[in-house]
């Protein structure tokens, strides 16, 4: 039977809710095989898992990392290069990632990722192997192939598809490296200003868009010296790390202008005047 009539066949079944194998009837919905069938089927699979052979061929001894032996590793690297196949799992894994499912086993996904937990300690696992694999190798670890130049581990050849790859790409890179560092940069200042109170400390004023971040004992310049910074994130960041310090306080724009220039603070001026 050829595999063209094969595929055929299996189409046939699925439609027809039959079982793949056996062509009886599928008692669970949804399922491609009956029960006899699919504990034969698993069984089958953990004793090749068990004895360590390749599950696509069922004979060669499998890549570490992986579950093929390496001349099925390359045949299927073969026929993912051809743009039907390559078109086909994109798709795949498009419908998966909109359903809210794992890409690669259709499984419930993590939160902030496209995979399972299961499958990105794979991923992970299985990466790391082949990274190594290839070092040991001397192989490019992008590209398998290449003899990487010296003092790296890419070929030449896939160091310039990343520069191509990156400058098609960099205005898209500095647009979101910028949307990042703002929101970064909002939370942080949002937390910062919630830990002194949300309010100046010297007039209680709660408008935040005039708040700064004020040294009590005026050493501020030689503060930012230091972090060699003028402040911003590098300021919010180590009052965080160093637990919101009392050396620090919160002062809206008029007082904390007035304190620099030794001045009575508006707030104060307009009691006195009011007492008048």
């Amino acid at each position: 039977m050829s595999k063209e009539t094969q595929k055929q066949l299996y189409a046939q079944r699925v439609a027809a809710g039959l079982c793949t194998r056996c062509s009886s009837k599928v008692e669970i919905v949804g399922k491609k095989k009956c029960d006899t069938c699919a504990t034969s089927y698993r069984s089958m699979r953990k004793k090749i898992k068990d004895a360590g052979l390749c599950g696509h061929c069922l004979k060669n001894p499998i890549v570490d990392g992986y579950k093929s032996c390496q001349t099925c590793i390359d045949n299927r690297r073969e026929e993912y290069d051809s743009s039907a196949e390559q078109t086909y799992r994109h798709d795949l894994r498009n419908r998966h990632k909109d359903a809210g499912l794992c890409i690669t086993c259709a499984n419930p996904h993590k939160t902030d990722s496209v995979q399972c937990q299961a499958c990105i300690d794979v991923t992970v696992t299985k990466n790391s192997h082949r990274r190594m694999d290839r070092i040991l190798k001397k192989l490019c670890v992008m590209c398998g192939k290449g003899t990487p130049i010296d003092g790296k581990i890419t070929c030449e050849l896939c160091i310039g598809k990343s520069k191509v790859r990156y400058i098609a790409d960099i205005e898209h890179r500095r647009a979101q490296a910028r949307i990042n560092y703002h929101s970064r940069y909002t939370a942080l200042k949002v937390a910062v200003y919630h830990a002194y109170g949300d309010m100046c400390k010297c007039c209680k004023s709660v408008a935040n868009e005039s708040f700064t971040l004020d040294h009590v004992n005026n050493d501020g310049n030689a503060h930012r010296d230091i972090l060699s910074t003028k402040g911003g994130e590098t300021m919010l960041r180590w009052i965080r790390d160093n637990d919101f310090p009392s050396s620090i306080q919160l002062l809206c724009g008029n007082c904390h202008l007035a304190k620099t220039r030794q001045l009575p603070c508006t707030h104060l001026l307009a009691v006195s005047k009011a007492s008048i």
